[in-house]
């Protein structure tokens, strides 16, 4: 037996899962393998599933770390390829990719709370709390 959680079926949490039921919600780089004109509508639909004081995980490429690290020669034509367009080890391939920044805005529009966020290498990882209302106390 494998000490490694059983990964979710992504295709089946948005068809099976009630929205406003799922505690914790890893959607790992899911984002970055449906095409550009999707993303937006694949995100609020996972983001309805969490429930309120549910976490919702996010991984995916960060495009503005990719093109500076590759224009400032830190990676080659090859590297810089595999980031954007697949390593080689997934079945699917790149279809769209954002920064950081602009998946924490769209996940705060969407009444998500960023808890954390981090690069490693140039890939970000975000966790969010579902809250029913962002108050700014700026």
């Amino acid at each position: 037996m494998s000490d490694e959680p059983k990964q979710q079926n992504l295709s089946e949490v948005l068809q099976n899962t009630p929205d406003g039921s799922a505690p914790n919600l890893n959607i790992h780089d899911t984002l970055d393998l449906v095409g550009p004109h999707q993303r937006q509508q694949v995100l609020e639909q996972f983001c309805r599933k969490v429930k309120y004081n549910g976490y919702l995980d996010i991984e995916g490429v960060d495009v503005m770390d990719v093109c500076r690290a590759y224009y400032q020669g830190y990676l080659t034509t090859d590297e810089f390829n595999k980031y954007l367009y697949n390593d080689g080890t997934k079945a699917n391939y790149t279809g769209s990719v954002s920064t950081v920044e602009e998946m924490c805005e769209q996940l705060q529009k969407f009444n998500f709370q960023i808890i954390h966020k981090r690069r490693n290498k140039y890939v970000y990882y975000i966790r969010a709390l579902r809250v029913a209302e962002i108050t700014n106390f700026n």
